[in-house]
């Protein structure tokens, strides 16, 4: 506004040319966090797809390229069933093992009221 009442051309004043480079800087310091590293990573590698262009460019069959285009680090259908049921039974078990603690701990207090009750009447009566 200073600049259109001076009647300078504001946008080819050399105060936009700083603006413009301080936004800049504000941009790049919000993409990063706390630490000063990025919040999330802008590219992921898409392992089956690298897989593919590999066996394409160095010329296997198609049933190869199937065999290896699957991610090893994701587990197959049946390892997956095999996991959810070991987590089931541990489950399971810790659950049965929290019950039993409970009833310890029960059975625990039921002796000692029973034992300070009886102290309680030793005392009255002597």
């Amino acid at each position: 506004m200073y600049l259109k009442s001076q009647g300078v051309n504001p946008a080819k004043h050399p105060v936009k040319q700083e603006l413009e480079r301080v936004r800049g800087y504000i941009t790049k310091l919000k993409s990063l966090g706390p630490d000063g590293k990025p919040l999330a990573p802008t590219a992921r590698l898409d392992v089956p797809a690298a897989n593919r262009f590999l066996a394409h460019a160095l010329g296997k069959s198609a049933e190869e390229t199937r065999k290896h285009s699957r991610d090893d680090s994701e587990p197959q259908p049946a390892q997956k069933k095999e996991k959810k049921q070991k987590k089931q039974k541990t489950e399971k078990k810790s659950k049965k093992e929290k019950k039993e603690k409970k009833k310890e701990k029960k059975e625990k207090k039921k002796k000692q009221n029973n034992g300070s009750s009886e102290k309680k009447r030793r005392k009255e009566k002597s």
